[in-house]
C-alpha cells in the first residue's frame, strides 16, 4: 500500500496543470476526474473490509448501473476538486484503509465479501489498490 501511494504521490504532483482537464488517454473521464476517482476508490476499498469485518458484503447493483453511476458521480464530484484537495482524500483513504488492516486478525484475512458482483477474500480485496491505480494511472502517465 505504501508502494502504490508513493506511486500516486508522484503522479499527482507530476500533472502539469495544462493537462489537468484533458481527456485521459483512452477514457471519457479527464485527467482529474481520473486522480479524484483513484482516491476515492481506495475510500470504498475502506467501507468494503469494514463490511467484511462485520460478515457483509456491498450492497448488490445490477453491474449495469454500476459503471454510469461511477462515471457520473466521479464527473460531479471531481469538479470542484485540486491537487491538494484530491491528495487529502487520498491520504486520508490511505490512514483508514492502515487502520482496517492493523484491525485484521489472522482468522479475517480469509473471510470472503462480495464486492461490485465478485466475490473475495480480505487478502485479495487489499491488493486492489494497487491494480486500481495501474488501470487508471496508464490513462494519465502519456500526458506527464
Amino acid at each position: 500500500m505504501e508502494a502504490t501511494r508513493a506511486a500516486f504521490v508522484d503522479l499527482l504532483t507530476a500533472i502539469p496543470a495544462a493537462v489537468w482537464d484533458a481527456r485521459a488517454i483512452g477514457s471519457a473521464w479527464t485527467v482529474r476526474q481520473e486522480m479524484w476517482h483513484i482516491a476515492w476508490g481506495l475510500g470504498f476499498l475502506v467501507g468494503a473490509i469494514r463490511n467484511a469485518r462485520k460478515g457483509r458484503g456491498i450492497p448488490p447493483l445490477p453491474m449495469q448501473l454500476v459503471d454510469p453511476l461511477n462515471a457520473l458521480y466521479a464527473r460531479l464530484a471531481a469538479r470542484a476538486s485540486t491537487p491538494e484537495s484530491i491528495l487529502k482524500r487520498y491520504n486520508a483513504n490511505h490512514q483508514a484503509a492502515l487502520a482496517q488492516l492493523d484491525a485484521m486478525t489472522d482468522s479475517s484475512w480469509h473471510s470472503r465479501v462480495r464486492v461490485l458482483g465478485k466475490t473475495q477474500d480480505l487478502q485479495d480485496l487489499m491488493h486492489s489498490p494497487a491494480h486500481h491505480f495501474e488501470e487508471h494511472s496508464a490513462r494519465i502517465r502519456p500526458l506527464v
